[in-house]
């Protein structure tokens, strides 16, 4: 007995594939916008997660953005370069913690109005449901 298979329907109705695109998107229009403060969307949410988060172990901040630690880790050393996060004071010297610097804070309130207009645009053209929060971690 032979199975008929419709390859095609993998690629015009996959949830995946759909979403992935989707986020492409969604991720292109928030650069756009944070473009003129100098700023990527990820590095946006890395600045988030470090004001709401303030001094969460490094672990944490990566799982609460869903970034593998090398990403976060990446980009959290381009963020130190920049002069917009620094080290933090952990009792476990076997935790890294970072915080905004005064910099940092600056910066992220200079893209906020950016960040506005993105959520905005991505409101009136989209239907993603609104699931995912960046909430304070929990060291």
């Amino acid at each position: 007995m032979t199975r008929t298979i419709d390859i095609a329907a993998c690629a015009t109705d996959c949830h995946c594939l759909d979403a992935r695109r989707q986020a492409r998107a969604i991720s292109r229009l928030y650069d756009e916008q944070l473009r003129p403060s100098g700023l990527r969307a990820t590095q946006f949410s890395v600045l988030v997660a470090l004001e709401v988060g303030a001094g969460a172990p490094l672990a944490v901040l990566a799982d609460t953005l869903g970034l593998d630690r090398t990403t976060f880790t990446r980009s959290a050393a381009l963020m130190r370069r920049k002069g917009w996060i620094v080290s933090a004071r952990s009792e476990d010297g076997r935790e890294h913690r970072m915080r905004l610097s005064a910099a940092g804070r600056r910066k992220l309130y200079e893209a906020y109005p950016a960040w506005q207009r993105a959520q905005r645009l991505v409101d009136r053209t989209t239907s993603v449901p609104k699931t995912t929060r960046i909430t304070s971690p929990t060291a």
